[in-house]
């Protein structure tokens, strides 16, 4: 199975939905599946981060997309890459 996930933000201690989606995606993975989690309005950010993250010791990708960018190409962005 192949889960990816859309949250708002991403970053860690600041977002419950962020850090909550980040956990269950990671079992996902712990459990053999493919899962991924994507922020497409993180305001922690200003640059695009596309990158592999440990959450609770397992690896997980992750794209976190900024809000200064206008939606249209954040949206293109996340379609390109999942």
């Amino acid at each position: 199975m192949k889960v990816v996930f859309l949250c708002s933000s991403l970053e860690p201690g600041r977002d419950g939905v962020g850090d909550y989606t980040r956990r269950l995606a990671a079992e996902l993975v712990r459990q053999g599946h493919f899962s991924a989690v994507v922020s497409l309005n993180d305001k922690y950010i200003s640059d695009v981060f596309n990158d592999i993250q440990q959450s609770e010791g397992t690896k997980l990708a992750v794209l976190r997309l900024p809000s200064v960018w206008p939606m249209k190409a954040r949206i293109g962005y996340a379609k390109k890459i999942y």
